[in-house]
Parts: C-alpha cells; sequence; structure tokens
C-alpha cells in the first residue's frame, strides 16, 4: 500500500511538471506546482469526500517534495549565475 501510494505521488508529481511546462508555454505567469498543490489541498478540505484527509496528506507530501526540489533548483541556479556564462570552445 505504502510503494502504491509512493508510485501514484511520483505520477502526480510528473503530471504536475507536465502541466508546468504546457502553463509556461500558454501563459506568462503560471501557477506553481506549489501553488497548484495547494490549490488541490483547499479543494480536497472543501469537498470532503470519502477519503479526503489521506488525499490531503498525500499531497502535504508531495508539496514539501516540490519544495525541496525548487530550492535544490534555485540553489543550482545561483551558483551557476555565480559563476558567470560560460564560454564555448567550439569553432
Amino acid at each position: 500500500m505504502v510503494q502504491e501510494l509512493d508510485n501514484i505521488m511520483d505520477d502526480i508529481e510528473c503530471f504536475m511538471t507536465t502541466i508546468k511546462e504546457c502553463n509556461e508555454r500558454l501563459s506568462p505567469n503560471p501557477l506553481s506546482i506549489t501553488e497548484h498543490i495547494d490549490l488541490m489541498i483547499e479543494n480536497e478540505k472543501l469537498l470532503k469526500k470519502h477519503g479526503f484527509l489521506d488525499r490531503i496528506n498525500a499531497l502535504n507530501e508531495l508539496r514539501k517534495k516540490t519544495l525541496i526540489k525548487s530550492a535544490d533548483h534555485s540553489s543550482r541556479v545561483m551558483k551557476m549565475a555565480e559563476l558567470g556564462p560560460v564560454k564555448d570552445n567550439i569553432k
């Protein structure tokens, strides 16, 4: 059951990344993945369908992973900016 939930969360994360990429192509200021997850959590709280607490817990875990990846990506971008432009050796 735990492994199945982890697989589902990985699938959701992949889908959210795809949605983000599509949104970036369609509009200049799309919601971040974290903001999408927050909306999904709020929707679960409003609807309160059977099993909503489990879904909220899973979405919160996904949100944590997303924040960690986002922070990691931001730090890598900052490090690359500190290094300056990369020069090509192509002639």
